[in-house]
């Protein structure tokens, strides 16, 4: 029958509709199992898979991987080295201090000699010189007593002629009244002139005494002095000696002042500033300037940052530094310089060439130069006073 044909196939599909919207409203439900069949696998469609994006692993890594790889290029300046400019090398370190040892063992070697020649030309025996002191003082000694003898003698002398010349002339200006021949007369007179001549020899003689009496002495007190001198001298040239000693060994040297005052020499301002405690010496000085020397090259790159491109840059990151010296005004060169100088011992050529610095760098190195200017200044005046003892 058409009509119920026609509700047949309308069937289908109103159920097709049904079960379409019922399974869009509804999950899925897998068929139920059967006995003894094995279970179906979940339908692939039903899975949902979430990929959860994490924070670029990879590339953290990598660029872990090229930090380290970088920090072990500068620490191994051996191998990074060969490929830059000499301005961009770090230093070597091993042959710096190797080179500091070495200065460091000759200043010892220097010391060492010194004591030796200290040992070997003790101070000078001043015994011979106070044992002549002591005689020309026994000899000057009754100077003194001879002198008042000699004055108390003219005195009386002195007064005797005084009393003739008196009486001589109350003889002369009285009248002779009786009758005296002239050959009497002439007689007498002659006797009186030769009374008067004999009195004016012995006043020279004692005069003549006197002074030579007065010259003796003179001659001993310059004799006693010269000796007093040649000892203090020689005392304090053997003091000086051993504050020399004193500066290069870093040794306190107090006494050593006192003993030069003792003897009347006058001690500068730079020596008796540091005599409590001593002044640096050269080797301690040229180990404390390499790091003191990176302060100040890296405080100059500071304070220029903003300018010198790719090569400032690189320079500031590796902090390197020339060890060897080079021509240039700029902070390196002029640090190599001084480093080479301070080497060499050559402590005012340092001290020259770290002026030249800028105003950075110079104060990074301000306690360094203190320390430096304190011996330069302490060894100069030490080296003024030896010659002007060796002068006198």
């Amino acid at each position: 029958e058409p009509g119920a044909e026609g509700a047949s196939v309308a069937d289908p599909l109103a159920v097709d509709g049904e079960t379409e919207s019922a399974s869009t409203a509804q999950p899925h439900e897998p068929p139920a199992e059967r006995p003894g069949e094995p279970a179906a696998p979940a339908a692939a469609g039903t899975v949902e898979r979430v990929v959860e994006k994490r924070g670029g692993f990879g590339a953290a890594l990598i660029g872990g991987v090229i930090a380290a790889l970088l920090g072990f290029l500068a620490a191994r300046s051996e191998i990074l080295d060969p490929y830059l400019p000499q301005s961009l090398r770090g230093e070597d370190h091993a042959q710096a201090i190797a080179d500091l040892r070495t200065d460091i063992a000759r200043q010892g070697e220097a010391l060492e000699a010194m004591r030796q020649a200290a040992e070997a030309n003790p101070p000078p025996d001043i015994a011979p010189l106070q044992t002549r002191i002591d005689e020309l003082s026994k000899q000057v000694a009754p100077l003194p007593g001879k002198f008042s003898d000699l004055d108390e003698r003219t005195a009386a002398s002195q007064a005797s002629l005084a009393a003739m010349e008196t009486r001589l002339s109350a003889v002369e200006k009285r009248p002779i009244t009786e009758g005296v021949s002239k050959s009497a007369i002439a007689a007498y007179e002659r006797e009186l002139e030769a009374m008067r001549q004999a009195l004016a020899d012995q006043r020279s003689e004692v005069e003549k005494m006197i002074a030579d009496a007065r010259e003796m002495e003179a001659q001993a007190r310059e004799l006693e002095n010269q000796a007093a001198d040649k000892a203090r001298l020689a005392a304090a040239g053997a003091s000086a000696a051993r504050l020399r000693a004193a500066l290069d060994g870093g040794a306190e040297y107090a006494a050593i002042l006192d003993e030069l005052k003792a003897a009347g020499v006058d001690v500068p301002a730079a020596l008796a500033a540091h005599a409590g405690d001593g002044v640096a010496t050269l080797s301690a000085l040229q180990a404390a300037f390499p790091p003191a020397a990176r302060e100040a090259l890296g405080a100059a790159r500071e304070a220029s940052k903003g300018s010198g491109g790719i090569g400032a840059f690189l320079q500031r990151q590796l902090g390197a530094r020339s060890v060897e010296p080079r021509d240039g005004q700029d902070a390196d060169a002029v640090l190599s310089r001084a480093q080479a100088a301070l080497t060499r011992g050559d402590l005012q050529a340092a001290l020259s060439e770290i002026e030249s610095l800028p105003d950075p760098a110079r104060a990074a190195l301000a306690g360094w130069v203190a320390q430096a200017s304190d011996r330069q200044a302490a060894i100069g005046a030490a080296d003024t006073l030896a010659q002007s003892l060796n002068t006198n």
